[in-house]
């Protein structure tokens, strides 16, 4: 092999080792480029995870916090309303449950029907309260308080105080005459045959 080829050869291993530590270069800095992107992504999953727990508590102690005010006004007893989360085959399941002094049952087990109408008519409140963007601030009611016997009154007073905190416009269709006491207008819905006749009542204070 003559010096010419030598050259040759020592020219083309040059290249080539040129080339291939450029490569590593390259590689070294997509390692290091995708070692951040991932300690950046651990730290935003903490971050997540970190805020999910305090939206979690916070969401948990606010919807707890309005339904036991709720029951306590319209009942007038020591009533507790608590949210417990359970974990279940790697999914997070929600358990409303109901505590009267110092005994905890859960709704679905052992509560009336009273209760569970004051229950529903607040977590739909909730509901609305935390919405981003809010819808119209209108909640259309059909028999809210059919199960409320004796209570009536204490419950007309919750949804006027809610109304009147929230700026709500509750439109309540039932049967049971007391509910009026908490209305701005009533409006009297008769059938005749096969049409309805609506008549606007006297306004009430």
């Amino acid at each position: 092999m003559n010096i010419d080829n030598i050259k040759i050869k020592f020219i083309s291993f040059k290249t080539e080792l040129k080339m291939t530590l450029n490569s590593l270069e390259e590689k070294e800095k997509e390692y290091i480029s995708l070692k951040e992107y991932n300690d950046n992504l651990q730290k935003a999953r903490i971050i997540i995870a970190t805020a999910g727990k305090y939206t979690q508590s916070f969401l948990k102690d606010y919807i707890e916090n309005m339904v036991t005010t709720a029951l306590q006004a319209v009942f007038e007893e020591d009533y507790l309303f608590i949210i417990d989360f359970d974990i279940k085959r790697n999914q997070v399941e929600i358990k409303f449950n109901i505590q009267i002094k110092d005994q905890k049952m859960e709704l679905k087990d052992t509560c009336g029907g009273g209760v569970l109408d004051v229950i529903s008519f607040i977590l739909r409140i909730v509901l609305y309260s935390i919405q981003n963007p809010k819808s119209d601030n209108v909640i259309i009611l059909d028999e809210p308080a059919k199960f409320l016997h004796g209570k009536i009154e204490n419950f007309t007073k919750l949804i006027k105080d809610l109304s009147k905190k929230l700026n709500l416009q509750f439109i309540i269709v039932s049967q049971i005459t007391e509910m009026s006491e908490c209305a701005d207008k009533i409006f009297e819905v008769t059938l005749n045959d096969k049409y309805s006749i609506v008549k606007e009542l006297n306004e009430t204070n």
